[in-house]
């Protein structure tokens, strides 16, 4: 288990009811579940950050991201007393504002980039300089003078978020504070939009009981448009609590910003997953999709991602479908590890489950509902469950040939293929075309609230690949995402051409506006003949985003005015 350390917040003291605001970054990641650990101590020791345990609770990353809109993830805190409210925000690298789809279409290859250990590659930092001193400071000791340090939040709304705490000066009223470094890639674009606000804090260190204020004062832009030749900010500093003496001017403090890029060469200790920015797919076919959204604002605008189940029970890969008390089998893996991962997005954790390829009730349609409804309750586990129960209701189809079998097959070009798989893809289109023209009329702007994630585990491949093409092009102008995992021992050159990252899928002269299927055999994934799901999950995966974000583009969606929260700047 990894139990790595990736952020702590400052200590609060003397307060059961504290509102933090250090933030801690975590890289987030679609694809993965993300196990977090929050635990909740207090201090005794401030250097050491050790003390005694007030309990703790365990959640993911998508379990975070994917909350309500403008409703923090509440928790009750796990072996101790009361609730912890999280908040996140995305910070949007400045990769994106600045990478264009020029520079994607000119290169042959992913802006993301898998380094080796040893390997060495060029890294461009960007940082802003800060140097702040205090001018005759309020003397808040009775026996000495003050001992200053400073904050910096970024102000949103009625809330403030940390970016910087400088180190403490002791007895000294006119502090020279050390040099700060605050890397670009550390704030997001708000930081650099004009008319930004930003709190700043000074106090009075004490060793025993609270920190006092000395005063605060609001400044705006402090990052937008900065030279390296840099610029001022004064301004005196007030007690906005109207507590103690002098508040209308409780000293000054002077703020001197400068901007600064450089290039170093770095080596990597350890194997590297380097990416230029979440779009992680290549958009040199599909240039102009780039969305001023992000696959999270349009979580935090009220999208919500519906799962769709569909698999394969045609007779020639009968075997794999085997119920072992002890073992799962390829279907069951491939749904576990894809439906863990997507759980926490469903809007109502009802999946929907779909089969094709076999008889259910003596009778063999096109595609079937699993269950005896068409939703499954209780996420991935319910669809695991359901499978398990249902294997034996079906009758598994012949695919037979051309004369004969169960499947609707019909002629094109001399050889003959069944209809059933796109059949699936075409009934969701109906629904999302449907839920499109209830939520998002014509001229709208404004992000529909579903999304749908198709992901089918089949065997074969054998399909009409007219007829497929023709349901994806039509899927692609469509909130859609489809994912294929090829299992058994076929050699998926069909299925795999479907996944088209360098060329739009076309036929009739016709083509597909984006891309929207990513494919995956699942042998592919297995490491000593044993499948990781974790790497099955995030091959499937890693694109849904982007496929998401391209959507959005492809409509040129807006965030509407009431969301709630505020606007990433690009």
């Amino acid at each position: 288990m990894d139990n790595t350390l990736v952020g702590r917040t400052e200590t609060m003291k003397n307060n059961l009811n504290p509102s933090f605001n250090t933030p801690i970054k975590i890289q987030y990641y679609f694809e993965k579940i993300q196990k977090l650990t929050i635990s909740i101590v207090d201090v005794d020791n401030d250097e050491k950050k050790t003390g005694e345990s007030l309990g703790q609770i365990t959640t993911t990353l998508g379990d975070i991201v994917s909350q309500d809109p403008g409703t923090p993830y509440t928790r009750s805190i796990e072996d101790g007393k009361g609730t912890i409210l999280i908040t996140f925000e995305e910070i949007i690298p400045i990769e994106r504002k600045t990478f264009t789809s020029d520079f994607i279409a000119s290169t042959n290859s992913l802006v993301t980039q898998e380094m080796k250990k040893g390997s060495t590659h060029t890294v461009t930092i960007e940082e802003f300089i800060i140097d702040a001193k205090g001018i005759k400071l309020e003397k808040m000791d009775r026996f000495g003078k003050s001992d200053p340090y400073y904050y910096i939040y970024r102000v949103f709304g009625d809330k403030k978020l940390l970016i910087y705490k400088s180190e403490v000066i002791k007895n000294n009223l006119n502090p020279v504070w050390k040099t700060a470094d605050i890397r670009l890639e550390n704030l997001d674009g708000n930081c650099l939009a004009q008319g930004q606000k930003y709190w700043i804090e000074v106090y009075d260190h004490d060793k025993v009981g609270s920190d006092d204020l000395i005063g605060g004062v609001e400044f705006e832009d402090l990052f937008y448009n900065i030279t390296p030749e840099g610029r001022e900010y004064k301004e005196i500093l007030k007690d906005k609590t109207g507590k103690g003496k002098h508040k209308d001017n409780r000293g000054e403090i002077i703020l001197n910003i400068k901007y600064d890029r450089k290039t170093i060469n770095e080596t990597l200790n350890s194997y590297k997953v380097i990416s230029n920015y979440n779009f992680a797919t290549n958009l040199k076919t599909y240039p102009n999709l780039l969305s001023p959204i992000s696959f999270i604002d349009a979580m935090r605008m009220g999208m919500k991602l519906h799962i769709i189940c569909a698999v394969d029970y045609t007779s020639s890969n009968g075997s794999m479908h085997d119920i072992n008390e002890n073992e799962m089998n390829p279907y069951q893996t491939a749904l576990s590890a894809v439906g863990q991962v997507l759980e926490p997005y469903d809007h109502d954790r009802r999946f929907s489950f779909f089969g094709y390829g076999a008889y259910k009730n003596d009778v063999f349609p096109p595609y079937f509902t699993v269950g005896e409804t068409e939703e499954i309750d209780g996420g991935v586990q319910g669809i695991l469950d359901t499978y398990t129960k249902t294997r034996d209701q079906f009758r598994l189809g012949d695919m037979g040939s051309a004369r004969g079998g169960d499947m609707n097959w019909r002629a094109n070009n001399g050889k003959y293929f069944c209809d059933d798989f796109y059949q699936i893809i075409n009934a969701v289109s109906d629904k999302a075309e449907a839920d499109m023209m209830i939520k998002f009329p014509p001229n709208s702007h404004i992000l529909p609230l579903d999304y749908y994630i198709i992901f089918f585990v089949i065997d074969g491949d054998g399909f009409d690949m007219d007829g497929t093409i023709r349901a994806l092009i039509r899927a692609s102008s469509l909130p859609i995402s489809i994912v294929l995992i090829g299992v058994g021992g076929s050699n998926f050159d069909n299925l795999s051409k479907f996944d088209a990252d360098g060329t739009p899928l076309s036929v009739d002269g016709v083509s597909t506006v984006r891309d929207i299927v990513q494919f995956v055999k699942f042998d592919e994934c297995k490491e000593n003949n044993v499948i990781n799901m974790t790497k099955l999950a995030s091959e499937v995966l890693a694109e849904v985003p982007t496929q998401v974000e391209t959507f959005i583009g492809l409509y040129g969606c807006t965030i509407p005015n009431n969301a709630g929260y505020p606007m990433q700047n690009y």
